[in-house]
């Protein structure tokens, strides 16, 4: 009993902290529409996004539209921890051959004012491909405890072969050489910081 009354207090005032993201995207109204699942990827095959990512997306998340999402992928929120991010770095800076890899770096700082776990997202979308890619895809994700007022370097390591290829028209693996950009932030709503990396042919 003593234990779990003691638990219990550290829950209330926020003295334990978890973070446990959402592994899907919820729609903001269902209708008829309860079956659709909307995940982290979704489609660019024109002007319109659907759903849209908030923000920035087509409707703001009061809207009643089905098309808005209500939870983005990989939301979650913390008792009395906030996070910001800064400094991406993208090594090597120069066009990477189709068969490196690439090394991602971003500093996340906890502003809050207690200790608390962070999901580190990475995502990425190649920006122009022969077929149909997602608007982004998530590719790697780190969680970490960091400290009131401190910060920490999460590190991502990306192969090319396996993160950046596509299934071509005539269904096979490939990576396209070209331009994709890296997202990282603690949500696909909430990106904070982008990096863009050109691939090259070996």
């Amino acid at each position: 009993m003593e234990v779990a009354v003691r638990t219990t207090t550290r829950h209330l005032f926020s003295a334990n902290t978890y973070r446990a993201p959402v592994r899907m995207s919820q729609p903001n109204r269902c209708e008829c529409r309860c079956l659709d699942v909307y995940t982290h990827v979704f489609y660019v095959t024109g002007g319109y996004n659907n759903p849209p990512l908030i923000p920035g997306g087509l409707y703001p998340p009061a809207s009643n539209s089905d098309a808005s999402v209500l939870w983005a992928f990989g939301h979650g929120l913390s008792y009395g921890a906030a996070f910001n991010y800064s400094h991406l770095k993208v090594s090597p800076e120069a066009p990477v051959p189709t068969n490196g890899k690439i090394s991602i770096t971003v500093t996340v700082t906890n502003t809050g004012d207690v200790g608390a776990e962070e999901v580190a997202q990475l995502y990425v979308r190649d920006d122009i491909a022969s077929v149909a890619t997602p608007v982004m895809r998530l590719c790697g994700f780190e969680r970490t405890f960091i400290a009131a007022k401190e910060h920490v370097d999460v590190e991502f390591t990306i192969d090319v072969q396996e993160h950046l290829a596509l299934v071509n028209v005539k269904l096979e693996r490939t990576v396209e050489p070209g331009t994709f950009t890296f997202m990282v932030g603690g949500s696909s709503d909430k990106i904070q910081a982008t990096a863009s990396v050109t691939v090259v042919a070996p």
